[in-house]
């Protein structure tokens, strides 16, 4: 069974805070730890919750949100500000399944983008194509 993507946090000075630990619920059983992380990750992260110290937390978790923060300060974070964002989606229903959830944050200077490509349920086709909106193509 694929995960079902976490509840959104608040919107506050332009980015969306997304929480991870203990406001997620148990997020050792709620699904793939990647896919929660990688949904934190499309928003300004914060990690909480998720160990009573960093000595004791599951060194295959440690691991992988450290791998995780990397990606977001190095890849996501330089490209927020000024950045636009398209939700190749649309609006998604609150109790409808949907195939997949897709957003896409492009730089100012449409030289670079992320896409989140987030498999929500579990109809549809297993394959999608995502066409950035966001980039300046030659």
């Amino acid at each position: 069974m694929l995960p079902t993507v976490p509840k959104v946090g608040t919107a506050q000075q332009g980015y969306c805070k997304e929480t991870f630990g203990t406001e997620q619920g148990g997020h050792v059983l709620d699904g793939d730890l990647d896919f929660q992380l990688r949904v934190v990750l499309m928003g300004h992260p914060i990690f909480r919750g998720i160990s009573p110290s960093m000595e004791e937390l599951n060194p295959v978790f440690h691991d992988r949100i450290i791998h995780a923060i990397d990606l977001y300060k190095e890849i996501i974070r330089p490209l927020l500000p000024g950045c636009r964002v398209r939700h190749h989606t649309g609006m998604l229903p609150l109790f409808d399944l949907t195939p997949c959830c897709v957003l896409e944050y492009a730089s100012a200077n449409k030289a670079r983008c992320v896409i989140g490509l987030f498999r929500t349920g579990e109809i549809g086709d297993d394959d999608s194509a995502v066409h950035p909106r966001g980039l300046d193509v030659i």
